[in-house]
């Protein structure tokens, strides 16, 4: 463990508050001082960056962004969600199909609604499209 000694210094010059410290090490390195609750934020937030790197790294993109318009026609049920999110990602069926390890006719199926998806279907499908499972499946009527 490297020890520390630390200078304080009171500066009352133009540049710095009249009567605030200035903390340096022996070597008159500028030290800074966080709370607790300063410094838990600044590791969050290099957390989220790191997490955006990796994906960055990973090749991973961004999930698609619905319209409104898509939204409005999937809460009146004249758009499957799977449709919108298709759309929204620029994939044709064959695209998603491709994507997912999936055929063709499993997306148009299940967009026209002739097929109820099992849970891994439906897991690959939201991991090729990057949106959760839940976003596929139509509201309620």
């Amino acid at each position: 463990m490297t020890e520390t000694t630390l200078g304080f210094m009171t500066n009352e010059g133009p540049s710095r508050k009249r009567g605030a410290l200035r903390l340096t090490n022996l070597a008159g390195d500028d030290l800074v001082v966080l709370t607790k609750t300063e410094l838990d934020e600044l590791i969050e937030n290099a957390s989220d960056l790191a997490d955006l790197a990796d994906l960055a790294d990973e090749g991973a993109t961004a999930a698609p962004r619905l319209a409104s318009e898509a939204v409005a026609a999937i809460m009146e049920g004249a758009l499957h969600p799977l449709t919108a999110w298709r759309n929204a990602a620029g994939l044709t069926q064959g695209d998603l199909a491709a994507k997912a390890g999936l055929r063709p006719a499993t997306i148009s199926d299940l967009e026209n609604g002739k097929l109820d998806p099992r849970l891994s279907t439906a897991g690959a499908i939201a991991d090729a499209l990057g949106v959760e499972i839940d976003d596929l499946i139509p509201p309620k009527a």
